[in-house]
């Protein structure tokens, strides 16, 4: 499943209509998200940055592995703890301005690299 077949599946759940969707997260997250961005991106027609794709998560208490693709369980106990390092900010930075199918591809890397 997509990162827009995700967000439109958990929109849907959550009742709500892409409007709606992009007034509550420019209001939460202070994004400029029209619904004709959410459209495309459940309609696979554009891959949402990073950024969003963090803050729909977050907005839905998902975890990101499944809003990837990468777990079909939509929520984690673990979480990543941020502190004041500057190389995981900068990391951060990075990988917020990636598109998911990027950041997919860099974390299958990491996964290799890891085992």
């Amino acid at each position: 499943m997509s990162v827009g077949n995700k967000i439109k599946t958990i929109r849907k759940e959550a009742k709500m209509s892409q409007e709606e969707l992009a007034l509550n997260l420019n209001n939460k997250y202070g994004t400029k998200i029209v619904k004709s961005m959410i459209s495309k991106w459940e309609n696979d027609k554009e891959e949402p940055r990073m950024e969003f794709v963090r803050n729909i998560a977050n907005f839905f208490s998902v975890s990101l592995d499944y809003m990837l693709g990468l777990s079909d369980t939509p929520t984690t106990n673990s979480k990543i703890i941020i502190n004041d390092d500057p190389k995981l900010k900068e990391l951060i930075k990075i990988a917020s301005d990636l598109s998911a199918e990027d950041l997919n591809t860099l974390i299958n890397i990491a996964k290799r690299f890891n085992s």
